[in-house]
């Protein structure tokens, strides 16, 4: 454990470990939203497909965004709803939160962590239906 990394009720849940892991799902979130993007703009102009097939770009998009919105802000919002975190080198290796205000804290960032997330994977995948509506409506 780094000297950095301490619990800290809803500001830092995880350490090192656990945020490689959160970047490492994001990433696989990334590669599959970005095939799914990109086929499905290719496909909106090509084929002339309705552009609300955008939607299925929505659930990879949001596994990449909790992937890095968590890893970005040093807080894992399952552990957080579940009154646990994790600052050692092995990963989900979790220790228990007991006090009372920190779980509340943590479920609030929890809360916070998930609604962005779910924010951002929208807007991405609106942004697929948006672009694909004009490919096939006027160009």
């Amino acid at each position: 454990m780094n000297n950095n990394e301490i619990y800290q009720s809803g500001s830092c849940n995880i350490g090192e470990v656990e945020i490689q892991q959160r970047k490492r799902i994001g990433m696989i979130g990334l590669i599959i939203s970005s095939v799914f993007y990109f086929f499905h703009i290719i496909f909106s102009f090509f084929s002339g497909y309705s552009p609300l097939w955008g939607i299925l770009i929505f659930p990879p998009s949001l596994i990449m965004t909790i992937g890095f919105v968590q890893a970005r802000e040093r807080f894992c919002a399952a552990f957080g709803l579940t009154n646990r975190y994790n600052l050692t080198d092995k990963l989900h290796l979790t220790l228990e939160v007991t006090d009372e205000d920190s779980k509340k804290r943590d479920r609030i960032k929890s809360y916070w962590i998930i609604l962005k997330s779910t924010l951002y994977a929208l807007a991405i995948s609106s942004s697929a239906i948006i672009i694909s509506f004009i490919l096939v409506n006027y160009v």
